[in-house]
């Protein structure tokens, strides 16, 4: 089975720094006229392991308007390398085939009632935008398996919200001045802001990127359908679907700008409350 990933990298700072660049022995290091000092930049990036080969997008930004469109043209010039799927022949065998990569997952996403031949998994983080219903079933009708990382919580980076560094570099770190580093875990005091302090005029912080996680995510989403025979080779089938199903409130992250006056607490959720959805189908 073929498999990608698929990941947002940065954001990276487009400072220019001293010390060793790209450039040839022997020549200077120049920037194109496009270049913008000062900013952060993203890496939009589609990996395949079995060949190596990535496909990847600059980008200053990364709103769903980005992110959809080109995650769809990569996609699909990745699915061209693949071979032609042949028809489904068995709907049951071919449900099977995409099922068994959800055994042993605590939360499995709901697949449509029509599924092509699978032809890729697609492995991801839990960034919101992935979980756009459009972009999934999308993905589904390309034949592509969709599994989110596990969802034990996202890696957090505390930033000062100000220059203490006096270089114009933005997102910089604080300085941890304990290892305790949180609160009570609640959502007023996530984490405690005596673990950290301003870096001094002309430094950088020495906090260590992804060394604090946030909270985790839990969900239950649920499927019931029923098929009733209602004359010679007509069908109806009833659907109920829950989203959430416990409706359980999953705390967004906590506010990481030490400069603010809400740093430590959580101000969002991330999900949706719960959502019910019914559907009928005849066949015939």
């Amino acid at each position: 089975m073929a498999v990608a990933c698929q990941d947002e990298a940065g954001p990276f700072q487009t400072v220019p720094y001293p010390g060793a660049h790209w450039a040839p022995a022997g020549h200077p290091a120049r920037q194109a006229q496009e270049y913008l000092r000062l900013g952060t930049a993203k890496l939009l990036t589609l990996f395949r392991p079995a060949t190596g080969t990535v496909r990847a997008t600059g980008v200053t930004q990364c709103p769903n308007a980005v992110l959809h469109p080109w995650l769809k043209a990569a996609m699909a010039a990745l699915l061209l390398d693949l071979p032609a799927p042949g028809p489904v022949t068995d709907p049951e065998a071919n449900r099977a085939c995409w099922t068994r990569w959800q055994a042993g997952l605590r939360v499995r996403i709901t697949l449509p009632d029509e599924l092509p031949r699978l032809r890729l998994l697609l492995v991801w983080d839990n960034l919101a935008g992935h979980h756009t219903p459009e972009l999934v079933l999308w993905l589904f009708a390309q034949g592509v398996m969709v599994l989110s990382t596990p969802l034990s919580g996202s890696w957090l980076n505390i930033i000062t919200g100000r220059d203490n560094a006096l270089s114009g570099i933005q997102m910089q770190r604080v300085d941890q001045v304990s290892n305790d580093v949180y609160g009570e875990k609640s959502l007023n005091r996530y984490l405690n802001p005596a673990a950290f302090a301003q870096p001094a005029a002309g430094t950088l912080g020495n906090y260590e990127r992804n060394s604090i996680r946030g909270p985790a995510y839990w969900t239950v989403d649920v499927a019931v359908s029923r098929q009733v025979s209602i004359g010679a080779a007509r069908t109806l089938e009833l659907r109920v679907e829950s989203f959430n199903l416990f409706n359980t409130f999953n705390w967004g992250n906590p506010v990481t700008n030490f400069n603010s006056g809400t740093f430590g607490r959580i101000t969002s959720m991330t999900g949706t409350p719960r959502i019910m959805q019914f559907g009928v189908k005849y066949g015939f």
